[in-house]
């Protein structure tokens, strides 16, 4: 299952300043994706974006297999309620007592009745206790959250989503305020929730070194482009691209289905053409109806791609990874397109004449 989904998303703020541009972003259910990225790239709003709190400017998103913005405002608030969120700065109301911010993670799934009943009388101490433990806070349990530091309140905003238990984390710089030890605990004890109950968690950080240590994936921000950081081993598609090499002629026109792959590519791979290199933003402003033709072929629109493939971008050969099988499910059901080569990251297609 894919828990999130986004196709040449944009979004452009009021007066035109563009915050995220032509994102493409396809995570796992049960991935655990760090989001590094200097100040200004455009982190906290992929996670507004992903938390169905900020509608794209254009583009497409799925978020745990539904379309956000195709919803009535019930099943809306119903998506937002499997979403837990993490705040760099908590909006936690200062008077509010440590064990009701937690308990409130789960309002979204409670009736009004127990919601208000949990205001007046928390309702369950003891797995408010229990979350709070794993987090160095059990004897804080009835403070006032304006008792706390910094460093504490973002420990409580954290355990108020474990004791969400949501389908979806997300958590915008959740350890800012904390030491590096603590820091590092804390993200532990996060990435170690998501582990074992199979949750997805997409977390921005500035802490390089430990987003690559805790995290099974890397992406990198800038200017609100997806980069190739650390998200896949620089080798993972050596033997594809060495295939590529010793079985096609110098000049061979490969057509690729992420134009993030291209790095990786033209390394193991200098003799070939690649359709997208490292910004398809070219294609864009040279032809953009090739570069929307391009979109809908990657992400399966098309049925029997061969022919356009070959006709309108010159490509012999296809290389796809294995994420996107829309695409390769098309492909299967083309005669002109010939499987040629597999192994366990990417497939490699012969474009029939």
């Amino acid at each position: 299952m894919t828990a999130i989904r986004l196709e040449a998303l944009g979004l452009t703020h009021p007066g035109g300043r563009v915050a995220l541009a032509h994102l493409d972003l396809t995570i796992a259910a049960g991935e655990r994706v760090a989001v590094i990225g200097p100040s200004g790239a455009g982190k906290t709003t992929l996670l507004r974006v992903l938390g169905a709190s900020l509608r794209p400017s254009h583009g497409a998103v799925r978020v745990l297999d539904v379309d956000p913005w195709a919803l009535s405002g019930p099943l809306l608030q119903g998506l937002r309620a499997r979403i837990g969120k993490m705040h760099q700065s908590p909006p936690i109301p200062p008077r509010q007592r440590v064990i009701t911010a937690v308990l409130a993670g789960r309002l979204g799934q409670w009736s009004v009745w127990r919601a208000l009943r949990s205001l007046i009388y928390p309702l369950d101490v003891p797995g408010a206790r229990a979350v709070l433990d794993r987090l160095g806070l059990g004897e804080r349990l009835f403070d006032r959250c304006d008792q706390l530091s910094g460093g504490q309140l973002q420990r409580v905003a954290l355990a108020r989503v474990l004791y969400q238990q949501p389908a979806l984390m997300l958590a915008d710089e959740p350890v800012s305020a904390l030491d590096p030890a603590l820091a590092r605990a804390v993200t532990v004890a996060l990435n170690d929730d998501a582990r074992r109950r199979g949750a997805t968690l997409v977390a921005s950080l500035h802490a390089v070194e430990l987003a690559r240590s805790e995290f099974s994936r890397v992406i990198g921000l800038r200017d609100g482009r997806e980069l190739v950081a650390d998200s896949k081993p620089a080798d993972q598609y050596a033997d594809a691209t060495i295939w590529l090499h010793d079985n096609t002629p110098d000049g061979t026109m490969v057509f690729q289905t992420d134009w993030d792959d291209f790095t990786r590519l033209f390394f193991y791979n200098t003799n070939a053409v690649y359709t997208a290199g490292l910004d398809p933003t070219f294609m864009e402003l040279e032809d953009a109806a090739l570069f929307d033709r391009w979109v809908d072929i990657t992400r399966g629109r098309v049925e029997q791609p061969g022919a356009a493939i070959r006709d309108e971008f010159g490509a012999a050969y296809v290389f796809s990874d294995l994420n996107h099988g829309d695409f390769m499910d098309e492909a299967a059901n083309d005669p002109l397109l010939q499987e040629v080569y597999r192994d366990d990251y990417a497939v490699i297609y012969q474009v029939g004449e």
